[in-house]
């Protein structure tokens, strides 16, 4: 992990606050972003440069019509005003990334090169875009990953916790925290009810590209993809109505006061690209040793381009002991209007919610983990030379490294035979595990560890693996590192100097 601290001066307007904060990151990281971008976008558009074309023209005019409705409404609208001030940063980031000593503050010009900024801001939503404008070539699955929360024996803890699945060239990964001291709306003067948010993701990015988020409100946000099958549905993606998933998170983590108001303010502006399922905890309801759990402690949110349903999921995580997603929709409307209903015909329970591997791991191992360091390890898990949920009947041979809570497909053998692409070899599985209590939240404390999973199988190399060949600078060979406990300076309070530090 590498990690970034930004903190913001009231004192000065908010635009200028956000150009600024991406002026400071851009400048600080420049080499880890040009790594970053070499290693995964660099060569994203030579298998359909018309793809790409389209791609950035349909951005261009969506980023255009962001900032007017910033313009417009953003002095009476907070929603309006932090997606504004969301794209300011990302102007000022592309501006420090250029290397230049003085800011020039152009606040609602698209920066130069600002298709470089696109890949590796939206790039979940861009995904979503490579299948509404049917991309030539592979297209990007929608990253997998998992989350899982439960409550220990007794209510005696909250433990949540959340593994980003990626393609291994993408490891340059960076822990961040942003102090910024906005105000709720243009020239208020009412500061936003966040002024910190704490979240992992990747150089060159303002926002979590691994949907996950801690805020000073006390709400933990955990983010996982959802697959949309349904071609008719990318008819309703617009670049004058859609506001792309990394923007809307980000405001939502700056405005929630709660569960509920995270997912309220989250499905505003539209959607369409980005199409998750977000789970968010709102540590203000829980009490140690508390008898029953507060309604509305746990919120639940999931959609696609015209659909989404959210609701109190608080319930569920009493009846069940726990609550988990892992990229197959829980609510009926949201599977069938996917068209997984298709891939269940095709090939089976793999694609259900409550009979695919990863479901039945979850209920089979969710007792055990009583404190973050077995949690830690319980999203970290993968056994599947010796499982029995991790069978694929269809795939030669039949155990398969896709099939855990976090996966290893670069250990399947190249000449298996597999059904689908996700089941093959490939440099892709669990990247990381982030975790995180009711002590630690209060200071966005959080337990991690980077790299593919390796308790039950050799640690990854890129040397000794099938795919040494893959763009990784900047990457560490070796990745055995340990957990490490991920501590902010000051007890993680907004008036701290610039530091950051693992133990």
């Amino acid at each position: 992990w590498s990690s970034v601290y930004v903190r913001t001066d009231g004192r000065f307007k908010d635009s200028q606050q956000a150009y600024a904060a991406g002026f400071a990151e851009g400048s600080a990281t420049r080499i880890m972003t040009d790594q970053h971008y070499a290693n995964v976008y660099a060569r994203y558009c030579d298998a359909d440069p018309e793809f790409c074309a389209r791609l950035f023209a349909f951005y261009r005019a969506n980023l255009r019509w962001l900032l007017e409705m910033g313009v417009a409404h953003g002095d009476e609208d907070p929603f309006w005003h932090q997606v504004e001030l969301a794209v300011l940063q990302i102007s000022g980031l592309q501006r420090g990334l250029t290397g230049a000593t003085d800011i020039l503050y152009e606040p609602h010009e698209l920066p130069a090169d600002f298709e470089r900024l696109v890949l590796m801001n939206l790039y979940k939503d861009v995904g979503d875009l490579e299948w509404a404008f049917a991309k030539r070539g592979p297209r990007a699955p929608r990253d997998p990953g998992v989350a899982f929360f439960k409550t220990t024996g007794g209510n005696a803890d909250a433990i949540a916790s959340h593994a980003t699945w990626g393609h291994y060239g993408a490891m340059n990964k960076v822990l961040k925290k942003y102090v910024f001291h906005y105000s709720l709306f243009a020239g208020s003067g009412q500061p936003v009810p966040a002024t910190t948010v704490t979240f992992s993701g990747y150089p060159g990015s303002v926002s979590s590209g691994d949907d996950f988020y801690l805020t000073s409100m006390n709400l933990a946000v955990l983010g996982t993809g959802v697959r949309n099958q349904n071609d008719d549905l990318w008819a309703r993606v617009s670049p004058n109505t859609t506001v792309p998933s990394a923007f809307r998170s980000l405001a939502a983590s700056r405005l929630g006061r709660s569960a509920k108001e995270w997912v309220h303010v989250y499905t505003r502006g539209g959607g369409g690209t980005g199409n998750s399922q977000w789970t968010v905890i709102d540590y203000n309801l829980f009490k140690p040793r508390m008898k029953k759990l507060a309604p509305d402690f746990v919120w639940y949110h999931e959609e696609l381009p015209g659909y989404s349903v959210s609701a109190d999921v608080t319930t569920v995580l009493e009846k069940q002991g726990y609550w988990a997603s892992y990229n197959i929709p829980f609510f009926p409307a949201i599977f069938n209007a996917s068209g997984l209903p298709g891939l269940v015909e095709q090939h089976g329970d793999w694609f259900t919610y409550d009979k695919c591997p990863r479901a039945l791991m979850f209920k089979r191992g969710y007792k055990e983990p009583e404190d973050v360091y077995k949690v830690l390890s319980f999203i970290r898990y993968n056994n599947y030379e010796h499982d029995p949920l991790a069978v694929c009947d269809a795939c030669d041979p039949k155990y398969n490294a896709e099939n855990g809570l976090s996966a290893r497909s670069d250990l399947n053998p190249s000449v298996g035979r597999y059904p689908f692409l996700e089941m093959g070899q490939r440099p892709h599985g669990g990247t990381d595990a982030k975790v995180t209590n009711s002590t630690m939240m209060a200071h966005h404390e959080l337990w991690t560890q980077c790299g593919p999973a390796r308790y039950q199988h050799q640690f990854f190399s890129w040397s000794a693996s099938p795919f040494a060949t893959v763009p990784h600078d900047g990457q560490p060979d070796d990745w055995s590192f340990p957990p490490a406990l991920m501590e902010w300076p000051n007890g993680g309070r907004s008036d701290t100097q610039f530091l950051t530090g693992f133990r």
